[in-house]
C-alpha cells in the first residue's frame, strides 16, 4: 500500500490527511474489485479510478480535495489498466454459487480450455451470452455433503460440484440472472489468472512469438497429452488440475529448448 499526505487550508487552519492506497489488484480488497468491476469492460473505464477513489476515502476528506489532487491521487491507480494480476478470486461464494479458488488451483484442464474458449469468444463479440458461459463454466452449486467432505483427509479445498460440460449451459441461465458487476469481476479474475500462468510458464509463453505462429487449442493440447499417457486417458487427462498440466508443459518446451543448444 501507498501512504498518500495531502494537505488542504480550510479557513485559516491547515488540515492534513494520510490516505492509504493500493498499488496492483493484490491489494483491492473485495469491496473495491466490486466497485471497478463493470467499470473497466465499460465505454467510459477511465471512471474506475474516481470511483475507487470516492470508495477508498472518506466523505469528509474527499469534500476538500480539488480536482488536480484528486488527478493525482488517480495517477496512483493507473495499475488498473497497466496489468492485472487479480489472481486472488474475492467471490469464492456469490448467491447459491461456489467458485474457483485462487489462481485457478483446483480448476481442470476440461473446464479451462471450456471457459477459455468462451473468454476468445466474449472478447471479439462482446456478446454477454459468452460472458454468462465462461462464468458457468467456473460457478457450480456446491456439492453434497459439503461439511463431511471438509472433514475427509483428502479434502481438495474445492467446494464445487464436479465440472459437467453438458451442464453449462443450463447452468449459464441461471448465471445470467445474476449481476453483471459480478460476472465482470470473475471475468478480470480470470484475466489476471491467465496472466499470471504467462509469468510462471514463460517457456510455452514466450514474450516475442513469431509473428506466424499461431495459437493451438486447448482441445489439441488435451487430445496430445491423453496420447501421451502423461496423465492417464482423455477422461484423466481433463480431470488433471490446469496448473499441473501448465507446469508439464512448461518442463518438456524447456527440455526441449536445452535440447537445440547441444
Amino acid at each position: 500500500m501507498r501512504r498518500v499526505t495531502l494537505q488542504k487550508v480550510d479557513g485559516n487552519r491547515e488540515k492534513t490527511f494520510t490516505i492509504q492506497l493500493p498499488t496492483h489488484w493484490g491489494e483491492l480488497t473485495r469491496p473495491q474489485v466490486w466497485v471497478v468491476a463493470d467499470l473497466l469492460l465499460s465505454p467510459e473505464p477511465f471512471k474506475a479510478k474516481f470511483e475507487l477513489l470516492k470508495h477508498m476515502i472518506a466523505p469528509s476528506v474527499f469534500r476538500y480535495l480539488d480536482e488536480f489532487q484528486i488527478s493525482e491521487l488517480g495517477n496512483c491507480l493507473d495499475f488498473l489498466f497497466e496489468s492485472d494480476n487479480l489472481t486472488k478470486n474475492q467471490f469464492p461464494k456469490f448467491k447459491t454459487f461456489f467458485g474457483p479458488t485462487d489462481m485457478l488451483s483446483k480448476t481442470t484442464l476440461s473446464e479451462y480450455a471450456r471457459a477459455d474458449t468462451h473468454f476468445r469468444k466474449f472478447i471479439k463479440t462482446q456478446n454477454i451470452k459468452e460472458l454468462d458461459l465462461l462464468v458457468a463454466c467456473l460457478y457450480r452449486p456446491s456439492k453434497r455433503n459439503i461439511h463431511n467432505l471438509k472433514r475427509d483427509d483428502k479434502w481438495s479445498g474445492d467446494c464445487r460440484q464436479a465440472y459437467n460440460p453438458d451442464k453449462v449451459q443450463e447452468n449459464a441461465k441461471l448465471i445470467a440472472k445474476l449481476p453483471h458487476k459480478f460476472k465482470c469481476a470473475t471475468f478480470l479474475f480470470f484475466v489476471g489468472c491467465k496472466q499470471k500462468f504467462v509469468e510462471m510458464f514463460k517457456d510455452i509463453f514466450p514474450q516475442n512469438p513469431p509473428k506466424n505462429s499461431k495459437e493451438g487449442s486447448w482441445a489439441d493440447t488435451k487430445l496430445d497429452l491423453a496420447e501421451a499417457g502423461i496423465f492417464g486417458d482423455l477422461n484423466a487427462t481433463g480431470e488433471t488440475y490446469i496448473l499441473n498440466a501448465l507446469a508439464f508443459l512448461n518442463k518438456k518446451a524447456k527440455e526441449a529448448k536445452e535440447a537445440e543448444k547441444q
